[in-house]
């Protein structure tokens, strides 16, 4: 696997010889372009929307559109620099530690290619205080998050029967269905956006989240700063967030399993990080990409799995003091299976 810093080195050498656009764009874990083989587009060098993608974790490139693509920024550049990929290699080189270059942006590097979080379309009007709706209110009690926790996270509630429409690459796209709990997304000090969960299983969207570059941020809503705090814990879920907050522990979310460059970036600033993770396939695979992607250049971290069907919302409460007293035996993985049966009694 190719280095990130070796990739967007390459990236920024196919720009600077006017073979790959400089506009830029990040879904995911993909830089966005418009499609660098015109030939492919009936000699169009640029497209409405941009449909070239090229992952920065492992260099693999494809166009969404022509189907053109590759399985390493090498086969890239000897496409567009119409040089074999043996030469590629030669020109571009091989990192000589894989994680060397995450170890660089682990310790604060800036790559000129990532953006910040922008909300992409306007912060619900129609809100009211959560503790007033009675099913937002029982749906937070059920999860035992207390008020003074809903409090302190800013959260509120919209019944509108729609969440606002957002502004998508392909113009206005209308918003889910409503009825959500509302998360205020706060970014260095300031509200880059929202994240709505549903109260109920009608919609099939759990969490909608309409913020451009959202793998950019975590969900913070205490605060916590690696200056004032020595160790974090890190859930899939805003609502996971929350329950381990009432455990009295310092936690973020990353919305969802995967980590993305810049969450490790940040995460990294802290002497401790904890995982609680479902162990699901998406858990699992999360993990697994985190500790292929940076565990090399991490290794102040900790893993500790939940019980199968569990949640930190659905667990017993008392479970965060049994956590911490886990952290001083030896680093390997851990079930909280049997802390489950030890706290139920």
């Amino acid at each position: 696997m190719e280095s990130q810093e070796l990739i967007h080195q390459a990236i920024l050498t196919l720009q600077n010889h006017g073979v790959l656009g400089k506009s830029v764009s990040r879904s995911g874990d993909n830089l966005i372009f418009n499609c660098p083989f015109p030939e492919n587009h009936g000699g169009r060098t640029s497209q409405k929307t941009a449909s070239f993608g090229i992952r920065v974790d492992n260099g693999k490139w494809h166009c969404f559109s022509c189907k053109e693509g590759g399985k390493s920024i090498y086969s890239l550049y000897a496409s567009l620099m119409k040089v074999e990929e043996d030469e590629a290699l030669d020109i571009l080189g091989q990192p000589v530690i894989p994680y060397q270059a995450v170890e660089q942006a682990l310790q604060g590097l800036k790559s000129p290619v990532l953006s910040s979080p922008s909300p992409m379309g306007p912060y619900p009007m129609n809100l009211v205080g959560i503790q007033s709706h009675k099913e937002a209110a029982a749906y937070l009690h059920s999860r035992a998050i207390p008020e003074e926790i809903w409090h302190r996270a800013k959260l509120s509630f919209c019944p509108d029967a729609r969440m606002p429409e957002v502004l998508t690459s392909k113009g206005p796209s209308r918003g889910v269905p409503g009825r959500r709990i509302v998360f205020p997304l706060s970014w260095e000090g300031k509200v880059v956006g929202y994240s709505g969960r549903a109260i109920d299983k009608v919609s099939a969207i759990k969490y909608y989240r309409p913020v451009n570059n959202i793998n950019q941020m975590v969900y913070n809503p205490m605060g916590y700063s690696p200056e004032g705090t020595k160790t974090i814990f890190v859930v899939e879920g805003e609502i996971d967030a929350l329950a381990s907050i009432r455990e009295g522990l310092p936690t973020v979310s990353t919305f969802g399993a995967d980590i993305s460059y810049a969450q490790a970036t940040w995460l990294n600033q802290f002497d401790l990080v904890v995982f609680l993770y479902d162990p699901d396939d998406a858990g699992r695979k999360g993990l697994d990409r985190f500790r292929e992607r940076y565990a090399g250049f991490f290794p102040r971290h900790r893993v500790f799995w939940l019980p199968q069907g569990k949640d930190p919302g659905s667990m017993s409460l008392g479970w965060g003091k049994t956590i911490e007293g886990m952290l001083l035996t030896p680093a390997t993985d851990k079930t909280l299976d049997n802390l489950l049966k030890y706290l139920e009694g």
